[in-house]
């Protein structure tokens, strides 16, 4: 690709393409399967368990009991409902 196109790495995608779908890498990459992991949402990823003795002695972990949601920001929460979860434990 970079024999063809120097700069195929910038510029404007729509411009590249017909070179990047000549690449063997291209080919390779299409036949794969998309990966499932790209879809897994961080409290899917762990037992709920292992997250509650986990991230919930953490400062910056926070749990909101009406969303049933965790949500972790070390710049801190102001969206409502949200609690650190070491004041809930």
């Amino acid at each position: 690709m970079m024999k063809k196109d120097p700069a195929i790495n910038t510029g404007f995608y729509h411009d590249k393409m017909p070179i990047l779908m000549e690449s063997p890498l291209y080919e390779c990459l299409n036949i794969m399967p998309k990966p499932a992991n790209l879809n897994i949402h961080f409290n899917a990823c762990c037992p709920i368990d292992f997250m509650v003795k986990k991230f919930t002695y953490y400062n910056y972990v926070y749990f909101s009991q009406r969303d049933k949601k965790f949500l972790v920001s070390k710049k801190g929460c102001d969206k409502p409902g949200f609690v650190k979860t070491n004041q809930l434990r």
